[in-house]
């Protein structure tokens, strides 16, 4: 009977050896694609704004790339050049187009990882909530190995350009001309490497904070705090 009564629970916990991974690799995803800091350290790096035809700082590009995809509204992606009292736009429409369907991917992305965090939360909760912590625990140790796999795994497929062009013609679609400004800045897709350096990074920091927190939640109780009583 007990058993019986456990077995949802049981059920439960195992997804978390998926949940947990998935949400990880999404959420450094999310993370890393909307921070200024990916876009600067990538310019910097590779000098690719000495190739535009605009004279606009490695702040100034990677910040405003980075507010664009992190700030709701529907306003159009657009950076300036400073030309005496003029200001000249950098970006067309097309690749204002282009911008607009990255920061709706990115949307996306983001609410399916806050679902399944949701998800994740309570299952996570009520399975600690019955008493079954060394499940979880063992559970949790499995969600790492895979969370790890999940690492390998992203740099094997993100480092072949078939793989991104699946990716890009799927949640993006919209072609850009080798010429244009937008596909100079991002260095014709080869800014794929920058990107596996941070996700990596946030995917190992996201890690650790579950580790930590999972350990606070499933250490085993102690019966001895001390010599005496």
């Amino acid at each position: 009977m007990g058993a019986n009564m456990h077995k949802p629970s049981v059920i439960m916990s195992v997804l978390l050896t998926v949940l947990i991974p998935v949400a990880i690799l999404l959420l450094s995803s999310n993370l890393v694609l909307r921070m200024p800091l990916t876009y600067e350290f990538y310019f910097n790096d590779s000098q690719t704004l000495d190739e535009i035809d605009y004279s606009i700082t490695v702040s100034d590009m990677g910040s405003a790339i980075g507010k664009y995809l992190s700030m709701p509204g529907s306003e159009d992606f657009q950076v300036y050049e400073n030309n005496g009292k003029y200001k000249d736009t950098v970006f067309t429409t097309s690749e204002q187009t282009v911008m607009k369907k990255a920061k709706g991917f990115l949307f996306r992305q983001l609410l399916v990882v806050l679902g399944l965090l949701i998800v994740t939360i309570l299952i996570y909760a009520n399975t600690s909530r019955k008493g079954l912590r060394d499940l979880l625990r063992h559970e949790s140790w499995i969600a790492m190995g895979v969370t790890v796999a999940l690492m390998i795994l992203q740099w094997v497929l993100v480092r072949h350009k078939n793989f991104r062009a699946m990716l890009y013609g799927t949640f993006i679609g919209s072609k850009l001309s080798k010429t244009s400004t937008l596909y100079i800045v991002f260095g014709g897709g080869k800014i794929y490497s920058t990107y596996l350096m941070f996700s990596t990074i946030a995917m190992i920091a996201l890690l650790l904070l579950f580790v930590y927190v999972n350990y606070k939640y499933t250490k085993p109780d102690r019966i001895f705090y001390g010599r005496g009583f």
